[in-house]
């Protein structure tokens, strides 16, 4: 009886020990709807962007996770977050140190021009305080699905995709797609023999991109990024609707793409990304424009399309805060014996292009200007040209038009065109130019009769 007696003793006094912690714990650990209020409180004090979250939940058993859902900052247009869930690791929480075995971000919607309010985020500190350190293996796995990425113009583009991390955050495998495109685009990303390089490997629209990527360090807290890529067989309207852009040509791609980026964090290096890409398209076709209907028009008339039997040229990209800034550089387009050469920058929708359309290489070239919004351009050609298309139908009939303007505007600069004033000539000049001798005209030439 003794012993049964010391038993419930010792039984009554463990029970009222594990209710004392249970209390102490109940009223030490901070409900979830309060832990919540301080993740809102921290994230806004870490960006400077108010942030909303709808519900915080949190376990220790039978194993370690942390959830939040519908999450919203305080934007014109929202950053929205339907639900991140990590799985910190026990054996490091048991150290003191953060590690997440696996995150996934499930459902989220990331407009574009929203990011630029956590360029002035603090970043001081953000590893030596509270009671955890970060580990040296901070992230294993992330995991993400359904991510809607809204451009500055509004169009929105899905992805999904997943990458596990080796140390300093350096993804040892990496994969992204474009789910909602037909056929999808894929990216997928390798570590080379743990180095700071990469082989990436992309299909998209019908072809492939592959090359290799490289990380430099130049210091501390900065990063450089340079590659170089070989595109192949890419279908360039499929290209464009891939990220629901309206394609403007048509025809397969191949040639050589150079990039590089800098900076200190991700949203820094993204808007520093310069790429330049050599490109060859044999054939080609020009949607909704038809060069020939716009050079015979005069600039009036230019729905069609024209077939081309090859567009070669360099894209350029590069960043700015106005937007991605696309340069064509060195266009040099042929069809038959017309051809035509110049240089295009889009940027904002907003196309400004000067191209000289000639019938051989070399021997004319005919001033086209095309400017305003890519869904509503202007074409114009100069006023000399203008009266130059009817010469030209006098002085060569059966070429016509295009020579016809290319001799107008020669004509324009000597003796002026009707919208064109000529310049008077210095006394210099007056003094040190003679009149040429005339010229007979060849015999059987149009002028000559």
């Amino acid at each position: 009886m003794p012993r049964r007696q010391t038993a419930l003793r010792i039984s009554l006094v463990v029970l009222a020990v594990v209710a004392v912690a249970g209390i102490a714990v109940a009223i030490a650990i901070p409900s979830e709807e309060q832990l919540a209020r301080r993740a809102e409180q921290a994230v806004q004090e870490k960006t400077g962007v108010t942030v909303h979250i709808g519900r915080l939940h949190w376990q220790l058993l039978p194993r370690p996770m942390v959830e939040v859902t519908d999450v919203r900052t305080e934007q014109q247009a929202p950053i929205v977050i339907g639900r991140l869930v990590a799985w910190p690791r026990i054996a490091p929480l048991l150290h003191g140190e953060l590690a997440v075995g696996r995150a996934l971000l499930d459902g989220a919607t990331i407009p574009q021009l929203s990011l630029r309010a956590f360029k002035g985020a603090d970043k001081s500190g953000a590893e030596g305080q509270g009671p955890l350190r970060v580990a040296e293996l901070p992230l294993q796995r992330a995991e993400f699905r359904a991510v809607q990425w809204v451009g500055r113009h509004g169009v929105d583009i899905e992805f999904s995709g997943d990458a596990d991390f080796d140390p300093a955050w350096r993804p040892r495998a990496a994969t992204l797609v474009r789910s909602g495109a037909t056929p999808p685009a894929r990216l997928d990303l390798h570590r080379l023999d743990g180095q700071d390089r990469w082989q990436a490997d992309i299909a998209i629209a019908g072809g492939t991109w592959n090359g290799q990527l490289a990380l430099q360090q130049p210091a501390p807290e900065r990063y450089r990024i340079t590659g170089e890529l070989q595109p192949r067989d890419i279908e360039l309207r499929q290209l464009l609707e891939t990220f629901e852009r309206k394609p403007v040509i048509a025809g397969r791609a191949s040639g050589r793409t150079t990039l590089e980026a800098e900076g200190s964090t991700p949203g820094e290096i993204a808007q520093s990304l310069h790429t330049r890409t050599t490109f060859d398209v044999n054939p080609a076709t020009i949607l909704r424009f038809d060069l020939d209907k716009a050079i015979r028009s005069i600039g009036k008339d230019h729905a069609g399309t024209t077939p081309l039997d090859s567009l070669t040229g360099v894209l350029d990209t590069r960043s700015d805060p106005d937007g991605v800034v696309m340069r064509y550089e060195n266009l040099r387009a042929r069809s038959g014996k017309l051809s035509a050469r110049g240089t295009v920058v889009l940027q904002n929708r907003q196309l400004d292009a000067d191209i000289a359309v000639d019938l051989v290489d070399g021997l004319v070239g005919v001033p086209l200007r095309i400017t305003g919004p890519t869904s509503d351009p202007r074409f114009s050609v100069p006023a000399s040209a203008v009266a130059g298309a009817a010469v030209g139908t006098a002085v060569l009939p059966g070429v016509g038009t295009v020579l016809g303007a290319r001799i107008g505007s020669t004509l324009g600069r000597i003796f002026g065109s009707p919208g064109e004033t000529s310049k008077p000539a210095s006394p210099a000049q007056r003094k040190n130019t003679a009149p040429a001798p005339a010229r007979p005209a060849p015999s059987g030439h149009p002028q000559s009769r």
